[in-house]
């Protein structure tokens, strides 16, 4: 499936997700999900680092099921993790893509 490439994280593990699913630090991690009719359509996370020169520095990652694109769905996500970060006092988020990302790199940047 072409779809896999855009995933950073391979999901295929069932014990890798149980074990994010259980092992929450939401200082560290803040993971946010859309859900339609009670299956999940997309997600979103903000990491932060701990300590070091990077502190004031998010990373965001997101991803959209594919017949939920365009919906509005990736911007919600990420404006509610922009206003997370703002609240955890973090200056900066950056995002890495992988692959021919317009549009998604476009909701991004309109997210600020």
């Amino acid at each position: 499936m072409q779809e896999r490439f855009l995933i950073k994280h391979r999901l295929s593990d069932s014990r890798q997700i149980e074990a994010w699913c259980h092992d929450l630090d939401y200082e560290e991690r803040l993971p946010l999900l859309a859900l339609a009719d009670g299956i999940i359509v997309g997600h979103a996370t903000l990491h932060q680092r701990p300590g070091g020169w990077k502190r004031h520095i998010g990373m965001v990652d997101a991803l959209v099921h594919p017949d939920y694109r365009g919906l509005g769905v990736l911007r919600a996500l990420l404006g509610e993790l922009v206003e997370a970060a703002r609240h955890a006092g973090l200056d900066k988020l950056e995002a890495e893509f992988n692959g021919e990302r317009r549009n998604t790199i476009e909701s991004f940047a309109k997210c600020g």
